[in-house]
């Protein structure tokens, strides 16, 4: 098993076996990288803090969303959620204060 180290969005790929080519063997070395951007150094990993790769929290909790569960949301459902919803004129955030998903089924 091969772990390769961690990117900048703190990913890294998992080989079950040893790869049978250099996937960044046809990359001029001057497109790769060197060394890793600031960020936070945890057991010599390479990982910024949130809200990083995105411009701000409320972003990044909406992608952090749309990419959990088992079945991931598509780009037209958060599209819909914020457009629709989120963004709605009559949208109050008071109104989600004791909300519970259960007793509105």
């Amino acid at each position: 098993m091969l772990q390769t180290s961690y990117n900048s969005l703190g990913l890294y790929w998992l080989y079950p076996y040893y790869p049978s080519f250099e996937p960044d063997k046809f990359v001029p070395s001057m497109l790769l990288s060197t060394m890793c951007p600031k960020a936070v150094q945890e057991n010599d990993t390479c990982i910024l803090p949130p809200p990083y790769p995105f411009p701000n929290m409320m972003v990044y909790q909406l992608m952090s969303w749309m990419n959990s569960g088992s079945n991931k949301k598509s780009e037209a459902e958060v599209a819909h959620l914020m457009k629709d919803v989120m963004l709605a004129d009559d949208f109050d955030l008071k109104h989600l204060e004791d909300f519970l998903v259960k007793k509105s089924l």
